[in-house]
């Protein structure tokens, strides 16, 4: 099987071709330089592949000035976008299209499947929703995942790393009051999520990429701690969220309460179903 990864981020991005090339994939990288040249350069990666997977996306934790949020926009909707077209304009395209998006398309109020339609209204909740229209106008012919993803947690990348970093130099995670929800997933669990939309094909559709379990901000902190066997003596105040980040400082400062529906109806397993369980894993070496 071939399929085309679009935009290998360093750590997530290595990880999935990593996993996809030892089940056998012939895997081909499509980097931001090739999304640049436009729709038939596109067409020449796509081409015979099977499915095509796009990861395109800026990091979001840094701080947001009108540039950086330009680029948060654009590298995932315009690029999906350019995606799309190149797909919908081949005679015989990928008969797969996977693309992750956020679960920040929800509000903060409500307890959210797949099936919720409350959606959040602030900058982040604007660009999911039109970063998922320009993945509805993929051919009808074409089956289509949409996985809606929390905080992915690996050992070597994204938010893990930066919270154990914090921990051991004696930092709470707690952010306000702490009840804030984070959605997250495991690593090994997304990887096996994006292995079954390979291999099952009457997956399609939208999909929570997240554990069963809710967990909040405060509890993340206290179980990480505990997993670390480190006691906070500082806490990160929102002034200095606020210094760092600017207006990125709402992300951490709030989030979704998500659950994975669908995962759950059709079947899938998850290694890690709790916080506790997947912090062990990535700490135990």
């Amino acid at each position: 099987m071939k399929i085309a990864v679009c935009e290998t981020m360093a750590g997530v991005g290595n990880t999935l071709v990593n996993r996809l090339q030892y089940e056998g994939c012939e895997v081909v990288c499509v980097e931001q330089k090739d999304m640049m040249l436009g729709v038939a350069h596109l067409q020449q990666f796509f081409c015979d592949a099977d499915a095509v997977i796009n990861l395109c996306g800026d990091k979001m934790l840094r701080r947001w000035n009108y540039r950086q949020k330009e680029r948060i926009y654009n590298s995932r909707i315009e690029n999906t976008r350019l995606i799309v077209r190149a797909v919908n304009g081949m005679k015989q395209p990928p008969s797969l299209f996977i693309t992750f998006t956020m679960t920040n398309i929800y509000d903060e109020i409500e307890v959210h499947d797949e099936f919720s339609q409350n959606f959040a209204t602030d900058f982040l909740g604007d660009m999911c929703r039109l970063w998922e229209h320009e993945i509805f106008r993929i051919k009808p012919e074409i089956r289509f995942c949409i996985l809606r993803s929390g905080y992915i947690l690996s050992r070597n990348e994204g938010l893990f790393p930066k919270a154990v970093r914090l921990c051991k130099w004696g930092f709470s995670l707690k952010t306000g009051k702490g009840k804030q929800p984070v959605p997250f997933i495991h690593i090994d669990d997304m990887l096996n999520v994006v292995m079954s939309c390979i291999n099952n094909p009457n997956m399609t559709g939208i999909y929570n990429l997240v554990a069963p379990q809710i967990v909040t901000n405060a509890e993340l902190s206290a179980i990480l701690l505990k997993t670390l066997k480190r006691m906070a003596v500082f806490r990160i105040g929102s002034p200095v969220l606020r210094l760092f980040l600017s207006e990125a400082a709402a992300v951490v400062k709030s989030g979704q309460f998500v659950l994975p529906q669908r995962l759950l109806a059709d079947g899938f397993e998850f290694m890690y179903p709790t916080l506790k369980e997947g912090l062990k894993n990535l700490v135990k070496d």
